[in-house]
Order: C-alpha cells, then structure tokens, then sequence
C-alpha cells in the first residue's frame, strides 16, 4: 500500500486520497467510537456521573465486611439498595371511644380481700391475748376470736380497728362507710362489708358514706365487687 500525505488544516483533517485507490464512502455515525454510541432502544439516562457510580469505585470494602453487613453495596452493578416493605398501618378513626383501664378481674379481687383479712388478723394476734382463727365461706369471710369473758368487748374494739386499718392500707379496696359506722352489729359480734372501686374514677360518696343520692345518675363508678367480713368474739376463757 502507498503511503499517504496527510495535514492538518485548523480543526479538520484533510487526508488525500490517491485516485486509484476506491474507498467507499463511510457514514459519519461510524465515525463516533463505539464505547460512546447511545442506544436508541434504551431508557435515556443522565450525562452527569452520580453519586452512586463514583462510590462504586471504593475498593476498601472488602467481601468479608459486605457479608457481615447482611446487604449488598450501593452500586451500579447491584442496583440500589431495597428497603424492606413496612407493615400496613391501620388508619386512626377520630370517632373511636377513649381507651379506659379495664377493670381487676374477679380473681384479682378476691385476693385483694384475702390480703385485707389476713392483715387484720395478723394485728389482733399481737394486740388481744387468745386465739384468732380466719375461714373463708360463700358468704365472705369470718374472723372468730376466742378471749377471755372480761375482754370481749377490747378485743371486738381491736379487731374493727384492724380491720379499717388493713382495709386502708390495700389499694383499691375499701371498708364501705368507714366514715360513718361500717359495722353492723352482731349477737357474737359484728359485721362490715368491703368494696372494691378504681380510686381514679370512684364515687367517693358510696365508699365513705356507703350510699350515693344520685343512684343511677352518677357518673363516677360505684364498688364493682364486695365482699363480707364477720367479727365474732366468744369469750369462752376463763
């Protein structure tokens, strides 16, 4: 092959071609170096490099690190990291009732009362000099106390004072009419009745006075649950 003369002319190359030699004539697309050809097929995509292209050449990351990670790298080789899908969420309805504290349940109750008892008889043991004895019934509890004949009266006074005291001490248990005369009298004794109520939310009428005059009227909450206790002084020793 001849060698060809070639010059330079501003900004354009000027090559003379020997007449005997037949070139076709070449397009001028074929001219653009095929690593920066744009595909007309594809989705078009931004000229600007991003930021993700120009982290996917950190080559500190090693395979070790990736799979502690538990994730693939951010790059253009894997795609952008995938979040994972958040639970529904059930939308908020501004005409739903207001949340309120449900109630003890009944075995709850029950043994609050027991606590109350056994309290009150854990302090007649110290102060009265005789025998205590507690038992449980379906009418409510009963506390027996066996004292001499001369201290019956002492040791009924005690044990009501330690019954209003246990009471006191409990949450949410109360002796009904504590502020007027909780106790009814007996012909061994006498009796008074506990009642349960969310000091939060009681009717405090109900609790102390054991009676509320605006019956069903009343927007604050009445004891849920009662329980009976009976106080029996025998005075059988001597």
């Amino acid at each position: 092959m001849e060698s060809v003369e070639m010059c330079v002319k501003n900004t354009f190359v000027h090559v003379d071609i020997p007449e005997e030699i037949d070139i076709a004539p070449m397009r001028r697309s074929s001219s653009v170096p095929r690593s920066a050809r744009l595909s007309l097929s594809g989705p078009k995509r931004s000229c600007s490099p991003s930021p993700s292209a120009e982290a996917s050449t950190d080559t500190d990351v090693s395979e070790a690190d990736r799979e502690s990670s538990g994730s693939l790298p951010h790059s253009p080789a894997f795609g952008p990291a995938i979040a994972e899908a958040e639970p529904p969420r059930q939308r908020l309805n501004s005409r739903a009732k207001a949340w309120t504290p449900g109630a003890p349940g009944s075995a709850c109750l029950a043994q609050r009362f027991a606590v109350v008892v056994a309290s009150a008889a854990a302090s007649i043991r110290k102060d009265c000099a005789g025998l205590v004895e507690v038992s449980q019934s379906e009418a409510g509890w009963s506390l027996i106390l066996d004292v001499p004949k001369l201290q019956r009266d002492q040791a009924l006074s005690t044990a009501q004072r330690a019954l209003a005291v246990a009471a006191q001490a409990t949450s949410g248990i109360h002796l009904i009419g504590s502020t007027a005369n909780p106790f009814s009298m007996t012909p061994f004794g006498c009796s008074a009745m506990l009642g349960a109520a969310d000091e939060s939310a009681a009717c405090w009428n109900s609790l102390v006075y054991g009676y509320c005059y605006r019956g069903a009227a009343c927007r604050w909450q009445h004891p849920t649950a009662f329980s009976s206790v009976s106080i029996a002084v025998l005075g059988t020793k001597p």
